[in-house]
């Protein structure tokens, strides 16, 4: 009997501890915890209503550069900064070494050989590898000699095409006077 109510007991003091563990997840203004398998998603599904403003106060508390962790095996981590030094640090690294590995290169080889170039491809190429890089950490060198077909740029380029023409064709169709 009293084997039994030990057992109850326990019971409710585990009930009562996550119930009070849950209320200060949910209500934890500060830095969301990262928990051993599923990271800090569940700090960020809990307020996904309000997304932006705890990313704000996120951001607040850590001193404008927070490190999110995701699922462990989604390989979903990254950094968000707010600082604006951090960021013109991270782009001026980046872009200068761009132009030199990248452009330059391309405008010499294509000066010694005497061919035209299409500018507008050449650019377009040099922001899709820059945006790539800074985004995903992944550079897909469609900006080389030989100018290689890349199937994600292409991708995109219909995509925003699909769009301009979708809003366009929708515009034009509600100025018409049956429209």
């Amino acid at each position: 009997m009293i084997a039994a109510l030990l057992g109850y007991l326990g019971y409710l003091v585990m009930a009562t501890y996550f119930l009070y563990s849950c209320h200060l997840f949910i209500t934890s203004r500060g830095v969301p915890k990262s928990w051993p398998l599923i990271g800090m998603t569940p700090a960020m599904l809990l307020n996904f209503h309000r997304l932006l403003d705890r990313v704000t106060e996120i951001l607040e508390k850590s001193k404008g550069t927070f490190l999110y962790r995701g699922f462990w095996f989604t390989n979903t981590d990254f950094l968000a900064t707010s600082d604006p030094q951090n960021f013109h640090e991270l782009v001026n690294g980046i872009i200068p070494s761009q132009i030199e590995k990248g452009l330059i290169p391309i405008l010499e080889h294509v000066a010694e050989q005497g061919l035209v170039v299409n500018l507008q491809e050449l650019f377009m190429r040099q922001s899709f590898d820059l945006a790539t890089i800074i985004v995903y950490g992944y550079n897909p060198k469609s900006l080389s000699i030989g100018f290689p077909e890349v199937p994600l740029c292409k991708a995109i380029g219909d995509a925003m095409e699909a769009a301009y023409f979708r809003i366009h064709i929708h515009a034009d169709s509600t100025t018409q006077p049956w429209g």
